[in-house]
């Protein structure tokens, strides 16, 4: 938004607030991360808020010297928000923050799949996550808008757990996949989910 883009200009009178994102077992999170006095203006909608990275979790947001108030958000997960961040001039503000995962998602006898790359859409590689609460056979499968399978990712026994698959926009045939929406399919348990994605080259 206009504030960030003068906050960036603005490098002098700016420092980095930055840290890693990680859920209790240490694993590396793809989270937003919302600052309540830069990103949240009345009538209007953040578009693509910033998120950590999927290597190692870390952000980084470059503000202007102050305290401000962050929050760190992921579906599944409980969100964290840290009051009197503060920002000023003579070191680089760290920032370490832990998602549990939420009740909801504990108790739930069923999967969820979030596609966890970003930006989506996404071109032409992508992330697909998902949590399993047992082991057992699991099929994770690509589809086009017609409803034809594109390609089949996983079919195999997997342990219980997070887990992230990568897909390279390619078919079961090696060819990349053309511009358009498309379907994960996560079959586990009897239970059926799914996910849209768009694939804009």
């Amino acid at each position: 938004n206009l504030t960030a883009a003068m906050i960036f200009l603005d490098r002098p009178s700016s420092k980095m607030v930055t840290g890693i994102i990680t859920d209790e077992n240490g694993l590396p999170l793809i989270a937003d991360v919302v600052v309540a006095e830069i990103d949240t203006v009345s009538g209007m909608t953040l578009v693509e808020p910033v998120r950590s990275d999927s290597l190692f979790g870390r952000y980084y947001r470059l503000l202007h010297f102050g305290t401000y108030t962050m929050q760190f958000s992921k579906p599944g997960y409980i969100t964290q928000i840290v009051d009197s961040v503060v920002v000023n001039a003579n070191s680089i503000t760290t920032l370490n923050v832990i998602l549990p995962v939420s009740t909801a998602a504990n108790d739930s006898n069923t999967p969820y799949l979030k596609l966890s790359n970003y930006p989506n859409p996404f071109n032409p590689e992508t992330t697909i996550e998902f949590n399993l609460d047992k082991s057992t056979r699991t099929e994770l499968s690509v589809y086009n808008i017609k409803g034809q399978l594109v390609k089949t990712l996983v079919n195999q026994c997997l342990k219980s757990g997070v887990h992230r698959i990568h897909w390279d926009g390619k078919d079961d045939f090696n060819h990349l996949s053309a511009s358009g929406i498309y379907f994960f399919k996560l079959k586990y348990g009897g239970e059926t989910t799914m996910q849209k994605a768009t694939l804009l080259k």
